[in-house]
């Protein structure tokens, strides 16, 4: 099972790292290059480098590979939702159109809806599905260093369909919603500050959800990977 104590401590263990981490993510577009930096994480821990990796501006190129190929990854994963949210979205508007004038108001818009609501169902049950695999792929990538690697749908569901994957995915929701209440503070509080204030607020709170449930949950998922057949 997955040390979740470690886990959720390992973060702030190198303050240095922590705080670099957090304000890079807090950068609109900057932020970017934590995605390259947590995959490049991944790799570690499934190397067996237990520590989170200092930040090295001799690795830019290396964060952005990355980002690149964690990105590719994602995307292609929610074809499938994009492409039944696409549908739907079409259909309602295109209903939307024919039913312009008609007497009938109230029974055109019920179809709208429900054509629309179908589609979303289906297209969010699909990006959920996207998520759950893409959370194993870009470890099986990293793990083989190929990119065909991150769609071995069998292998990946065999590690999605265990109780040691569903645990992990519970506590890191409810860590995730600790850590966005504690930024949210935290960054109400830094609204005060003057002028500056409200800008930079936005910015704290983002670059604290970012970084520290980004890590934690690489970390945690880095372990299920490697703890599941």
């Amino acid at each position: 099972m997955v040390d979740y104590a470690a886990a959720i401590k390992k973060p702030f263990e190198d303050m240095e790292t922590l705080l670099i981490g957090i304000v890079i993510s807090a950068i609109p577009i900057i932020n970017l290059l934590t995605l390259g930096y947590l995959v490049g994480a991944g790799r570690n821990l499934l190397n067996g480098k237990n520590a989170l990796p200092k930040w090295d501006p001799e690795k830019l190129v290396q964060y952005i590979k990355d980002m690149i190929f964690g990105a590719i990854i994602y995307i292609i994963y929610m074809i499938p939702a994009g492409i039944v949210l696409a549908i739907g979205g079409g259909l309602a508007i295109a209903q939307i159109l024919a039913s312009a004038g008609s007497a009938d108001i109230m029974s055109s818009m019920l179809g709208v809806f429900l054509t629309g609501g179908i589609f979303a169902l289906i297209g969010g049950l699909l990006y959920f599905v996207g998520e759950l695999l893409c959370s194993m792929g870009l470890f099986s990538y990293l793990k083989a260093n190929k990119l065909k690697s991150a769609f071995q749908i069998k292998a990946l569901v065999k590690k999605i369909l265990t109780v040691n994957y569903w645990s992990t995915l519970i506590v890191l929701v409810i860590y995730s919603v600790i850590v966005s209440i504690v930024a949210s503070i935290i960054a109400g509080i830094i609204a005060f500050i003057p002028i500056l204030g409200l800008l930079i607020a936005p910015m704290v709170f983002m670059g604290i959800v970012l970084y520290v449930i980004g890590s934690t949950a690489t970390i945690m998922l880095t372990q299920v990977y490697k703890e599941t057949p």
